[in-house]
Parts: C-alpha cells; sequence; structure tokens
C-alpha cells in the first residue's frame, strides 16, 4: 500500500520533471496525475490550493535543489 507522504512527493516529482520537459505552459493537473500515477482526487487532498499551491511547492523544492 502507498503511503499518503509517497503519493504527495510523486505527484511534486513529477511536476518538477514534466515543468523541466515540457515548460511551465506544457504542465497541467491532468498530466501530473498521469505522470505520477496518483489518482485524480488526491491533487486537490494533498494540495488544496490546486495548481497554485502546487506550482509553489515545486518552485520552493526546486530552489532547495540549487541550493544543494
Amino acid at each position: 500500500m502507498v503511503r499518503r507522504d509517497e503519493t504527495r512527493q510523486r505527484m511534486l516529482d513529477s511536476a518538477l520533471a514534466l515543468l523541466r520537459e515540457r515548460g511551465a505552459n506544457g504542465v497541467t493537473l491532468d498530466a501530473v496525475l498521469a505522470h505520477s500515477g496518483a489518482p485524480r482526487g488526491s491533487i486537490y487532498h494533498h494540495f488544496p490550493g490546486g495548481k497554485q499551491q502546487l506550482a509553489d511547492e515545486v518552485g520552493t523544492e526546486r530552489s532547495l535543489l540549487v541550493l544543494c
């Protein structure tokens, strides 16, 4: 069974990978869900603010990667 934290992290990782591959305009919630294999309802469970919250958190994670 997949833990909630793992699903959330998979969505963040997928969003970051798609952002690198397609650019900001090429990333949709559907693409993130398909890439991560997460169920549709999980996006708003983990990111109640929707696409904006996901984008903000991906941006934060991306900044941390640059600093490391």
